[in-house]
């Protein structure tokens, strides 16, 4: 019989772990600035396209890359000029769809393909078209609600079968009627909330997709918000600039992370300047990339802001029965396996990175130490996996460069 082990460690690295904002080149005279755009992050590339400029509403598309800090023009998204409109990645596809165009509200879906750079119309939503709408995916399933439509702001909350393309209603959002919310993804369940309707809210709820449940979670230590920008990085949500209460800009570019576990929030360091409305963000590593937006103006600058790498204690089990043990974690250079008294390391070693691509392989044949070179490896989580005729083991760990 073989036995399956999952160790999951926990780790908080100290507050020396830098954690400032970093500016990048602005984008090339070629990019207009905007408002809006759909963003989203797959295979260490960030994406960015459609949008509201000083030029009218886009459908033009393009790819960041973050070592060379370089934009790339690709064919232009095939749903045509919108705005109001949001995207995100979701294992190993970059997804965007409703919004506003000239002429109608949308409820279409797409998907990008970054093997081929290349989109695929999916089913549409057999719901109002919207704008502004939270846009997210969990379990399997995508998410879309809340916005605005041809009948005003909405609470209405409709769920995507990835498998089946098929569409189907869902418990509405209990909260008020309102559009451009903030939301993200944690752990497979949807948190959503802040946004303006009848005033402008700091609520927040979490929807469990098995159980098509809301949950009330804790208001924002804040004022209410609007129009920023979302994003969720290691079983952490997080919200960022945006306008205030006033439906004015924030006085500072806050960022505010949310940790479902403890239901607490927590503010982190404002990106430079007010806050915007409506600019994009994504995640590559463990940076979050923030760009454009608009502040009186159209802006056409990139901002980047190096997030701690840390391992939620959620996750957290007895390493009783793993007979090994890895050090340093978190690793630097080199990753030490060292056997436990009385047990070997006979078996193949393969280490994953977050989308599951082995990065490094080996087998050995070694009874009590072997070490792993991380030079090609950057900053960021990882899972080494171990099997033999007998036994698997999973062990997650930290790299930072």
């Amino acid at each position: 019989m073989i036995k399956y082990y999952t160790l999951f460690l926990f780790l908080t690295l100290s507050s020396s772990y830098a954690q400032s904002w970093s500016k990048l080149n602005d984008l090339p005279n070629s990019i207009l600035g905007r408002d809006h755009p759909f963003t989203f992050a797959l295979n260490g590339f960030g994406f960015m396209g459609a949008g509201s400029t000083i030029d009218g509403l886009k459908s033009d598309f393009y790819k960041y890359d973050p070592l060379t800090d370089q934009w790339t023009v690709l064919d232009s998204f095939p749903g045509g000029p919108r705005g109001y409109s949001y995207g995100f990645d979701y294992k190993g596809y970059g997804y965007a769809g409703f919004g506003i165009s000239t002429t109608a509200y949308l409820k279409d879906l797409w998907r990008f393909d970054p093997s081929t750079e290349t989109w695929t119309e999916l089913a549409s939503c057999p719901c109002e078209g919207r704008g502004h709408p939270a846009f997210l995916a969990a379990d399997d399933k995508i998410f879309v609600g809340l916005g605005s439509s041809r009948l005003g702001n909405l609470k209405d909350w409709w769920q995507y079968d990835i498998k089946t393309n098929q569409w189907q209603q869902r418990d509405s959002f209990p909260g008020v009627k309102r559009h451009h919310p903030y939301y993200f993804e944690v752990n497979e369940k949807a948190y959503v909330g802040f946004g303006h309707g009848e005033g402008i809210f700091k609520d927040l709820y979490e929807f469990d997709p098995k159980s098509n449940t809301w949950t009330k979670m804790n208001d924002l230590p804040a004022q209410g918000r609007v129009a920023g920008t979302q994003f969720s990085y290691q079983n952490r949500g997080y919200i960022l600039s945006g306008q205030g209460e006033d439906h004015d800009y924030l006085g500072e570019g806050e960022f505010w992370e949310f940790n479902p576990l403890t239901n607490d929030w927590k503010q982190l360091t404002s990106h430079p300047g007010q806050g915007r409305w409506a600019p994009g963000s994504f995640v590559i590593g463990n940076k979050v990339y923030f760009v454009t937006g608009e502040l009186k103006t159209y802006m056409n600058d990139v901002l980047s802001y190096e997030l701690s790498p840390f391992v939620n204690t959620k996750d957290v089990t007895s390493n009783t029965d793993i007979p090994f043990e890895i050090s340093p974690n978190p690793a630097h250079q080199i990753l030490n396996i060292d056997a436990k008294v009385g047990c070997d390391l006979v078996g193949t070693f393969d280490i994953k990175n977050n989308l599951g691509q082995t990065v490094i392989s080996t087998s050995s044949k070694e009874f009590n130490h072997i070490n792993f070179d991380l030079y090609s490896l950057s900053t960021g989580t990882y899972y080494l996996h171990f099997k033999n005729q007998r036994e698997r083991y999973t062990m997650r760990f930290l790299v930072v460069k």
